[in-house]
């Protein structure tokens, strides 16, 4: 990493020393892309995302920056640049994403879900009020504390993953705010179901929303507002945060 250019963009978030630029690093993987810092034996609590083209990364860098004062968001501490590597400093995020979770401990029931549910919203609506769609909410984008019960939202390079794409992502136009809220919806429909409710462009576009007979009407009300292929009538943060299976 020692050709790379670090850039400070939170100038009081780390002290230069602390990055031992002129160390080997030691990267341990622990989700995709991302990987925690060893210098010896000393591991950091930082993360570092590596990118194989820097426009993602300058993507990245300039949505994270925008958001660095929204908790749950990881805060940027520096990036780098160059020819070969191209990477971004994060803060720590504990706990694993939720699709890793699902795989070691099930699928989550209707009243424990809500929590995360809250949290997503109003991160989301703080992100949008900034004007910053994140364009791929998936249980992958989304890291879990099992012990804090707090989740950290992750991936600002607005790429999308197929099955939890909106169908206005899918004729890439229109795109906005709720465009989060479809993909959001679908996310929910994995944790509690282990399966996505589409599995191809034309199911995404065409194919009623199937709910398990145990949903209770207000959970399967929530997220029919959430999974509604018409943009105007589907839910923003608000309208969700809003309703009534949150607020009871």
């Amino acid at each position: 990493m020692s050709n790379s250019v670090v850039i400070f963009i939170n100038k009081d978030a780390v002290k230069l020393e602390e990055l031992f630029l002129n160390e080997n690093w030691c990267l341990s993987e622990i989700y995709d892309r991302i990987y925690s810092i060893s210098v010896g034996n000393q591991k950091l609590k930082w993360l570092v995302k590596i990118y194989d083209k820097k426009r993602y990364a300058k993507l990245e860098s300039e949505n994270l920056n925008k958001l660095k004062k929204i908790s749950g968001i990881p805060q940027i501490l520096a990036v780098g640049f160059s020819t070969h590597l191209n990477y971004i400093i994060l803060s720590e995020a504990t706990g694993m994403d939720l699709f890793e979770y699902i795989k070691l401990n099930g699928v989550f029931n209707e009243k424990d879900i809500k929590i995360l549910v809250k949290q997503l919203l109003i991160i989301l609506k703080k992100t949008h009020n900034c004007n910053i769609i994140h364009k791929d909410i998936k249980p992958e984008n989304i890291i879990y504390d099992s012990i804090t019960k707090k989740i950290t939202l992750i991936d600002f390079e607005e790429k999308y993953t197929d099955y939890y794409r909106s169908p206005e992502q899918i004729h890439s136009k229109n795109l906005s705010g709720k465009t989060d809220i479809w993909s959001l919806g679908v996310t929910l429909y994995f944790l509690i179901i282990g399966d996505v409710p589409f599995h191809s462009e034309k199911e995404i576009l065409y194919k009623k929303l199937v709910f398990p007979k145990k949903w209770s009407e207000h959970f399967k009300d929530f997220m029919e507002c959430l999974i509604e292929r018409n943009v105007e009538l589907r839910y923003d943060t608000r309208d969700a945060l809003n309703h009534i299976w949150l607020t009871n």
